[in-house]
């Protein structure tokens, strides 16, 4: 485990929380600068990453340790909790998103999921996501999405498969198939290729 961020109580706070839990902590940074160095010659498993680090842009370095160090799985720890910044991460290589209000527990959560190939958002990141999907067919015309309609959809548009859908949201494969059936009639689509063109649109353009 690697840990960026620029308070230094934050950071001895989250090293013996995570080492209580049985995680190793291999280094600490406070700017971008030293992250970027450090974590490519140290190369943890994980990184937790705010997004504020002083006069350093968080976002900026995401996207320098996803290409310096694409094996290194990074989760944003923030207390930013708007959907465009948590659109924003995952565009720039985030993995997870909690935010420092979410249980810790839920940062425990989301290194396990990382580390086993998984993505991971808290409930409460989860939700502000799903609230921003709605989607036009027509101009002034827009369609009501089920909640679940509203998680699948969302996930498409980040680029998951349906297998990945069920296993992520513990669906059966036909079940997000019958769910992905209804979002092609409501939204006038007939393949899974354009519902899938249409969540990515819609994902874009809320990134904007």
């Amino acid at each position: 485990m690697f840990l960026v961020d620029d308070h230094g109580v934050m950071r001895m706070g989250l090293r013996q929380l995570l080492v209580r839990r049985g995680f190793e902590v291999s280094g600490e940074a406070e700017t971008a600068a030293d992250a970027l160095t450090r974590i490519s010659a140290i190369r943890p498993d994980v990184a937790l990453i705010d997004l504020s680090l002083g006069r350093d842009d968080g976002l900026a370095l995401l996207e320098q340790l996803s290409f310096a160090v694409p094996d290194v799985k990074l989760i944003v720890y923030s207390m930013y909790d708007d959907p465009l910044y948590v659109r924003k991460a995952v565009a720039a290589g985030a993995k997870g998103y909690v935010t420092k209000d979410d249980a810790s527990t839920h940062l425990i959560d989301a290194i396990k999921s990382v580390v086993a190939g998984k993505r991971f958002y808290s409930e409460s990141i989860a939700d502000k996501l799903v609230e921003t999907i709605v989607e036009k067919i027509e101009p002034g015309e827009q369609v009501a999405l089920s909640k679940r309609e509203q998680d699948i959809f969302c996930l498409l548009g980040e680029g998951y498969s349906i297998r990945e859908i069920a296993d992520k949201l513990s669906l059966s494969h036909k079940t997000v198939e019958t769910h992905c059936g209804n979002l092609k009639l409501k939204l006038g689509v007939k393949t899974m290729r354009e519902l899938s063109r249409k969540a990515i649109r819609q994902s874009n353009n809320t990134h904007r």
